[in-house]
């Protein structure tokens, strides 16, 4: 009986599946960005569709490159959607946007 020593449950690492997660992911932070920053109706098309690719991007990298890049790239994809949302949030454009200027009697 032989031992494999350099058999691994990890897939190798190829730079086109990183380039696919890396797509998939950007694009569903640009839709959700849209959804809030440009269309900022209820939760659309745009929303729905930014959380699927996100979501999408994270388990695709976590089959295709690993556990531990589907890791990073979930922790990633999450810390760089809320500092876009909290920086963007602070422009004037978008405080008009949010809050309402008229007073109610």
């Amino acid at each position: 009986m032989e031992i494999i020593v350099n058999q691994t449950i990890y897939p190798q690492f190829t730079w086109y599946w990183a380039i696919i997660v890396f797509l998939t992911v950007f694009t569903g932070i640009m839709l959700l960005w849209f959804k809030f920053f440009i269309f900022s109706s209820n939760f659309g098309v745009a929303g729905v569709t930014g959380l699927i690719a996100i979501i999408g991007g994270a388990i695709l990298s976590w089959a295709m490159l690993g556990p531990t890049w589907g890791a990073l790239i979930l922790i990633a994809s999450i810390a760089l959607t809320t500092i876009i949302f909290l920086l963007l949030l602070k422009t004037a454009f978008i405080k008009k946007r949010i809050a309402s200027t008229t007073s109610t009697p």
